[in-house]
């Protein structure tokens, strides 16, 4: 075997690897297409009568291309986790991985929650 197939043989199966990992994010990439007019300002509700939430906005003003890589940047997250999960498994074990996680997850849900612009959402995600 030559080193240019054998070269090609790990690219495909890297290549291969990436597109499976990606593909089990499906539902959580696409959960933000529902929300997206509200959400990048193209569509705004009424607000809700008597709640004044302060230094918070309803919705982040953002162009469809920026929409496009808040949604795909999901993915992008999920491989580079599922890269290094073993890693930090064989580190802390499952128990303390699963509270690295844990953190991982509040912390990102405060980022989007609280963020009042596009890079905190992003960072979240």
């Amino acid at each position: 075997m030559g080193a240019h197939q054998l070269i090609s043989g790990i690219s495909c199966r890297f290549h291969r690897r990436c597109a499976y990992f990606a593909s089990q994010f499906g539902y959580h990439v696409s959960v933000l297409n529902q929300i997206q007019a509200v959400l990048t300002c193209q569509n705004t509700t009424p607000d809700v009568v008597g709640v004044e939430l302060p230094k918070l906005t309803t919705c982040i003003p953002m162009s469809q291309v920026a929409f496009s890589f808040l949604t795909a940047i999901f993915t992008i997250g999920g491989l580079s986790g599922s890269l290094v999960a073993n890693i930090i498994m064989d580190g802390v074990g499952r128990r303390g991985t699963h509270r690295l996680c844990a953190v991982l997850v509040l912390i990102g849900t405060a980022f989007m929650g609280l963020g009042t612009s596009l890079f905190p959402f992003l960072l979240g995600r």
